[in-house]
């Protein structure tokens, strides 16, 4: 954890003049900490997306992409940004569609968040729960 880590830093910085201790502390406050790792969050407390698309939010209440057709699910879709929504809260959530199976019509989607779900695309496609950006 950070705060072993920190102690182990203060024993060495014992032995160190004030100059070494100043150099000591910016080298440690120039790195995240463990918790920030962890947690993918900055120092400014918000968490920070795993990836964002041409500086679009990673929510929206509408979508600002074109909606999925069915000639749409293709082998093309891999590592396509897109937005999904999600009628229980009535937002679009940015996504990444990591991968699709054409013979399955299932993609498995990663959202900015990082969190990655399997997704049935016949639903998607019905429900009209997606919208493409063009490349």
């Amino acid at each position: 954890s950070d705060a072993w880590l920190l102690a182990v830093a203060f024993f060495y910085a014992a032995n160190l003049d004030a100059t070494g201790r100043a150099k000591l502390f910016k080298a440690i406050n120039s790195h995240p900490t463990l918790f920030e790792i962890v947690t993918n969050r900055t120092r400014g407390g918000a968490a920070k997306p795993k990836f964002n698309v041409m500086g679009r939010p990673t929510t929206a209440p509408k979508s600002t992409g074109r909606p999925l057709t069915a000639e749409d699910l293709n082998l093309a879709l891999r590592n396509r940004p897109a937005e999904l929504f999600w009628p229980d809260d009535g937002l679009w959530y940015l996504v990444e569609i990591k991968s699709f199976n054409p013979k399955a019509r299932q993609a498995k989607i990663e959202y900015a968040s990082g969190e990655v779900e399997d997704l049935e695309m016949d639903d998607i496609l019905r429900d009209k729960h997606m919208c493409l950006f063009d490349n």
